[in-house]
């Protein structure tokens, strides 16, 4: 019997939390039983699950990512219990498999939490961890044979995600202090982020930026497609960031400038971009629906930013990427996707086109190619990865989910 604001309520079914109780046991087993039995008596219950079964298990594939002249890709398989990487040689080469978590260990105990692959496609970095936990390992790979490096494991790379460098010889990450110690609560705030150089121990890896001494703040380091500016970004909670950085072309001994500040008093997000000698940067601050803002790395004072795309009365900039020197701008319009192609000046150019009403993935490519791809699905269509051109536009059908229903009389 509990009183709540003077009102005294009985609770009958308090002794049902404790699990590990036998009675609870026992309550369990026999509530199951029962509705088993109920259910495998209903009519049809066989075929309905079977029909269940095909609608649910199907294939998944992403849009494929160009490394170097080879093209990354994942694909669920509709009889795997999970994601399986690929790569092929060339566009149109043979899948060959780069990691299957589903032969990593006989349970499925092992997963894969992230495959970050060098620009040259010649190496992946990716995390694995034991028991599906958040804790993780980071190691590295040589792509074309599927050989582990004996040296480039990196352990506490739960908040991991490798930035490359051009050259493909290291990566910048953020890593945790292992063992015991410190309380699961307090980690966060020990995230370091540090350089690791191919080949080296990574206890001699050069540190970056040191903890925050907050778990409520996540950092984690980006660096520019030319290896030029490294980005180190430090998120307070889920609606507030700041973002700072550095050319290393004076050293990664530089002192790291301040480029995006939440303004005191307010929360802000930010998400920048370094293509060409500038700086775009996405943003909510003062525009809730989110805009798009060019900045001069030499001159990054908030002032001097200048606003190409501005903030839409109906609609939510999601994602901004630069794709064929020109930006692809992902919006919400109404529940549905809209994406848009402007110049780097921020001039709409074109808006694509998709086969109707839909959700679509912003577009998948590198700052410098033409080509680029995106995924596509609706209430009536199967999820679908279409290619396309920055220069022409227009369409083509990469990979299509076969599914085993029609949907054309919808």
């Amino acid at each position: 019997m509990d009183t709540l604001h003077g009102v005294k309520v009985p609770d009958p079914y308090r002794w049902l939390e404790n699990e590990k109780h036998p009675d609870v046991k026992a309550w369990v087993k026999a509530m199951n039983g029962y509705a088993r039995k109920q259910l495998a008596a209903l009519p049809g219950r066989a075929g309905l699950l079977k029909r269940l079964g095909e609608l649910s298990y199907v294939d998944w594939v992403s849009a494929p990512q160009r490394r170097g002249k080879r093209y990354f890709f994942a694909r669920r398989h509709k009889d795997k219990e999970k994601v399986v990487y690929y790569w092929r040689q060339g566009e149109k080469g043979r899948p060959r498999v780069l990691i299957d978590p589903n032969t990593l260990s006989a349970d499925g105990s092992i997963s894969v939490k992230g495959v970050y692959v060098d620009f040259q496609g010649r190496r992946a970095a990716y995390k694995l961890s034991q028991n599906n936990a958040d804790e993780a390992t980071l190691y590295v790979m040589d792509v074309k044979t599927g050989k582990r490096s004996a040296v480039d494991t990196i352990p506490g790379a739960k908040y991991a995600s490798p930035a490359w460098t051009p050259d493909g010889r290291g990566f910048y990450y953020t890593r945790l202090p292992v063992g015991g110690k410190i309380p699961v609560a307090d980690r966060p705030g020990y995230a370091e982020v540090y350089y690791h150089r191919l080949g080296q121990d990574p206890k001699r890896d050069r540190l970056v930026h040191g903890k925050t001494g907050d778990p409520r703040k996540f950092i984690w380091p980006e660096l520019s497609r030319d290896g030029r500016y490294l980005f180190i970004y430090i998120m307070h909670g889920w609606a507030k960031m700041d973002i700072h950085f550095k050319d290393l072309r004076r050293g990664l001994r530089a002192k790291l400038q301040p480029l995006a500040l939440s303004p005191k008093g307010t929360k802000a997000l930010y998400d920048a971009f370094a293509w060409k000698g500038r700086i775009y940067m996405h943003t909510n601050e003062g525009a809730p629906r989110y805009r798009l803002f060019r900045v001069d790395p030499r001159r990054p004072a908030r002032a001097q930013w200048k606003e190409i795309v501005p903030e839409q009365k109906d609609a939510v900039l999601n994602s901004f990427a630069v794709r064929g020197n020109r930006l692809a701008l992902q919006y919400l319009r109404n529940a549905t996707t809209e994406l848009r192609i402007h110049t780097l000046g921020g001039k709409l150019l074109r808006r694509v086109s998709f086969p109707g009403l839909g959700t679509a993935s912003n577009l998948t490519g590198n700052p410098e190619d033409d080509t680029a791809y995106y995924s596509y699905s609706s209430y009536i269509r199967p999820t679908t990865i279409y290619r396309t051109s920055l220069r022409k536009g227009g369409r083509s059908v990469y990979y299509q989910v076969k599914l085993p229903v029609d949907p054309k009389p919808y």
